[in-house]
């Protein structure tokens, strides 16, 4: 395994409001060669990867990114200059670490700034951060919404670690699915355990999503067990999160005044 020469994260709000998180990093490219008939590794030159993740892609993100900032258009000139280019085609500056370094910086004291200016309240990714009923209370007044929404918003702030008002710029309420809301350009399933139980239910049930899989286990005789009875054994063996989440199949949970909210991806 080669060893990482340079590693760099950052995490920014693109013109769309999309959030993007980046990883850089710089290491020796994996490469292959013939020793007395064996073919073994070693580190060739070196070489650049950026990927990321965000909106609903993840990878080579790089033509998704709306650019806000001039820095955040240098990222992607850069990553479309760099990516997967081994040194001896196209040389890395030999400062590059300062570099790369030095635009990170610009990028994160953006987003700072950029955070500063919004209605701060409280900082939901703070450790110390615990949710009463008087902070459900404080965002039904400030969202002029109800205490359900108010909890989703609170424990999905808690997921993606922001304060109120980076939130509060981009949250909004899916009109179709109770329980589905977008932020920063992503999907996210929030409710408690039984609301989320309720909506897998009614999209197996409701949405026909699984009548060819119950088809399909009748035909190889893997059940004898009728559609209805057969999609309760699916619920109650996967669980709502492996249902309705095609994205990693995991969720968190958050404890929000008196109630437990999970959040997931979809």
């Amino acid at each position: 395994m080669s060893t990482i020469q340079y590693f760099r994260h950052i995490v920014f709000r693109d013109k769309d409001l999309t959030r993007w998180e980046v990883d850089i990093e710089v290491r020796p490219a994996q490469m292959m060669r013939n020793e007395n008939g064996k073919w073994v590794y070693y580190d060739g030159p070196i070489e650049v990867s950026f990927s990321g993740s965000g909106g609903r892609g993840c990878g080579q993100i790089v033509d998704h990114i709306n650019p806000r900032t001039k820095f955040q258009q240098l990222l992607k000139e850069y990553w479309n200059r760099y990516h997967c280019i081994c040194q001896n085609r196209q040389p890395l500056p030999d400062n590059y670490i300062i570099l790369f370094n030095d635009l990170c910086n610009c990028i994160e004291a953006d987003e700072r700034k950029y955070t500063a200016n919004l209605p701060y309240v409280f900082d939901m990714g703070d450790e110390e951060f615990e949710p009463t009923e008087e902070t459900v209370e404080q965002v039904m007044e400030l969202r002029d919404c109800d205490k359900d929404e108010a909890r989703r918003f609170i424990a999905l702030g808690m997921f993606l670690g922001c304060t109120f008002g980076d939130l509060d710029e981009s949250f909004e309420a899916d009109a179709n699915w109770p329980n589905q809301y977008s932020a920063f350009g992503t999907d996210y399933l929030v409710g408690t355990d039984d609301e989320l139980t309720d909506a897998a239910r009614n999209y197996i049930f409701d949405e026909g999503c699984y009548d060819d899989l119950w088809r399909q286990a009748v035909q190889a005789q893997q059940t004898e067990l009728g559609l209805e009875d057969w999609l309760n054994d699916v619920l109650d063996n996967d669980g709502w999160c492996n249902i309705l989440n095609h994205y990693d199949g995991k969720y968190e949970e958050y404890t929000v005044g008196k109630d437990i909210i999970c959040v997931s991806r979809t």
